[in-house]
């Protein structure tokens, strides 16, 4: 087999674009089989899109997480189970900078390297000779039926330290077993099914600190700690899908409705509250990327790091919260022929509910933040 070029975000974006007719082809499959077909995936594979967040020194792009974000908007505007699949098999795979290097070799010189993982529960990690004994049941595996590899949540009993006992555990999808309980109202495609261990055996080097930030690459999209990082891959899913819905109102924008003569693009109501839609997607985005770039620029040098972070998060939340709004006031305007199964704006409504009700979207993210702002505790390490 040829060598696979590193991808760039251009690059998976075209490969991207690529799978459009496929995705167009098996979607109603989607919903039927409530994941994706292994079709989808095997092309996904052989597009290399599984190691964005792999290091280079293994094959993968390494994309920085502004050209992540970008080829996450894409995916989810495609189809929002493929974005969501995509970009939590991707986050996941960002652990690769925090694992040792002889893991990361074995796990990811290949682009048939997804992992599937969870932070939706707690498991428990039993300290034994050569490493850990994990048990426990993780809803949400995104993703899952393409896994190589697992990652759920753990905590080690006998560790007092509230940072160091919370860890990602790692393990081979052989030896977790899958619950088929993934009926939802959106996102159907996605797969999220729940996975369970029983004490299965996981090597010390298969283990890495979930609420310790301790990088073993020192670089681009390493720098920042998963707490910020893995509710990132939500917001834009839900960016994805609303960016789409705002072109897809465009494209029906030349009929009528309410027994007018006058198209939709010709009402001034129309055109405002359109222009309302762009604006406040537009917002919502360059909302998280100024979140961002206070996150990174606080975690560049040492000091103080509450607060960014507490903004990141609440920025999260409040980008999800606009993109509702859009969403919902496109479908108003479009009256009945938004709630048609053959119109794309039933799926995606259906779909950004379904990633909006996230707990990384719940207003509790607000409420940390403005209780730090007030010179109150946080009352929590979570965010």
């Amino acid at each position: 087999m040829d060598a696979i070029p590193l991808q760039t975000a251009t690059t998976a974006k075209a490969c991207i674009e690529a799978l459009g007719s496929e995705v167009i082809r098996l979607r109603p499959r989607f919903e039927r089989e409530r994941r994706l077909p292994d079709e989808l995936f095997a092309a996904m594979v052989r597009a290399d899109l599984f190691r964005l967040s792999i290091p280079r020194t293994v094959g993968g792009a390494q994309l920085g997480l502004r050209d992540w974000f970008g080829v996450m908007e894409a995916a989810s505007s495609l189809d929002a189970s493929v974005g969501w699949v995509l970009a939590n098999v991707t986050i996941a795979g960002r652990m690769s900078g925090f694992l040792p290097p002889e893991t990361v070799s074995e796990w990811f010189s290949s682009p048939d390297c997804a992992i599937a993982g969870s932070t939706a529960a707690l498991g428990k990690a039993v300290p034994t000779t050569g490493g850990y004994l994990v048990s426990g049941k993780w809803p949400f595996a995104s993703g899952i039926h393409a896994a190589r590899r697992v990652m759920g949540l753990c905590e080690i009993p006998a560790i007092d330290d509230p940072y160091a006992r919370v860890v990602c555990a790692f393990m081979p999808i052989e030896a977790v077993q899958l619950n088929d309980d993934w009926h939802t109202l959106g996102l159907r495609g996605s797969g999220s099914v729940t996975f369970e261990a029983d004490g299965v055996f996981v090597p010390e080097s298969h283990v890495a600190p979930f609420l310790l930030h301790r990088p073993v690459i020192d670089a681009d999209p390493y720098h920042l700690p998963h707490l910020s990082i893995f509710p990132l891959s939500v917001t834009l899913v839900a960016l994805g899908i609303t960016q789409a819905a705002i072109a897809d109102f465009a494209a029906m924008a030349d009929r009528t409705r309410g027994g007018t003569a006058a198209k939709l693009a010709e009402r001034e109501l129309v055109q405002t509250e359109y222009g309302r839609c762009i604006t406040l997607h537009r917002s919502a985005r360059s909302l998280v990327l100024d979140a961002l770039d206070g996150l990174e620029s606080a975690f560049a040098t040492p000091g103080e790091r509450a607060i960014p972070r507490a903004t990141f998060r609440a920025s999260l939340a409040q980008a999800g919260e606009l993109c509702e709004t859009v969403m919902t006031t496109l479908c108003r305007l479009l009256g009945t022929a938004s709630i048609s199964e053959t119109s794309s704006f039933e799926r995606r409504a259906r779909d950004l509910t379904t990633a909006t009700r996230h707990v990384a979207m719940g207003t509790h993210n607000l409420t940390v933040l403005g209780r730090l702002a007030l010179g109150q505790d946080a009352e929590t390490i979570r965010f």
